[in-house]
């Protein structure tokens, strides 16, 4: 298994350009550059 640190970001701006259930929550930078893929 991989693991990234990424700052939890606030819904607010997540939900302007995703749909966001409401047991979910935004991770990430909005630059992207970070997952647990790389």
């Amino acid at each position: 298994l991989l693991q990234v640190s990424v700052p939890i970001t606030n819904n607010k701006g997540c939900t302007a350009k995703v749909t966001l259930p409401a047991k979910q929550l935004c991770a990430g930078l909005d630059q992207g550059g970070k997952d647990s893929c790389q």
